[in-house]
């Protein structure tokens, strides 16, 4: 984090802004914690508890893997209280590894979509080519997004961006009255409102 031109640990950043504000300090992020997924692989979730421009902010993500694994990130008001938020987040990292939309084709050649949703996020490549996505905590090129779409060859379909939590139960605003989940890039000050 930078206070103009100040570079400062999440936590010096958050207590000069609670001094300049008056707003309450955050909390430790919890610890990290090893989520097993349906299909055995074990993943290592880090949650950062931190202030935007725009409020608290709670991200869980795969360990060591920036903008590749999983990822999500709940975002509250500055006056939000982070304790929900945190539950938030860690229901929701919890929710999106359980859940498995890809699957081996027959003969184990590639991964096809299992179901009639497929749920991910694009992410940058690194290069000047199309961005990538991340789908079950693995990051696919556009070609292999296209193997995995191979049981629909023919289907018509619609494409749709969300910046809430995909995964959340339809009777439950992503936003509620704790704050918004998203599940998509690390942009978040565009996204916070």
């Amino acid at each position: 984090m930078h206070l103009g031109t100040v570079p400062l640990c999440d936590r010096c950043f958050d207590v000069r802004i609670a001094e300049a504000t008056g707003w309450p300090r955050l909390p430790e992020p919890p610890p990290p914690e090893s989520i097993t997924g349906p299909d055995g692989r074990v993943h290592r979730i880090e949650y950062r508890v931190w202030r935007s421009p725009g409020g608290v902010v709670v991200e869980a993500e795969e360990d060591g893997k920036p903008f590749d694994g999983y990822y999500v990130e709940v975002a509250g008001t500055h006056d939000a209280d982070p304790a929900p938020l945190v539950e938030r987040a860690r229901a929701a990292i919890r929710r999106r590894i359980g859940r498995q939309d890809l699957e081996l084709a027959p003969g184990g050649a590639h991964r096809i979509v299992s179901d009639f949703d497929l749920r991910g996020r694009l992410v940058w490549s690194g290069q000047a080519g199309p961005y990538d996505v991340v789908v079950d905590g693995r990051r696919l090129t556009w070609e292999e997004l296209g193997l995995a779409l191979e049981p629909f060859e023919g289907w018509e379909f619609r494409l749709s961006f969300r910046a809430e939590d995909v995964d959340a139960d339809d009777r439950e605003p992503a936003g509620g009255p704790t704050g918004t989940a998203f599940t998509s890039p690390r942009s978040v000050d565009a996204r916070l409102h």
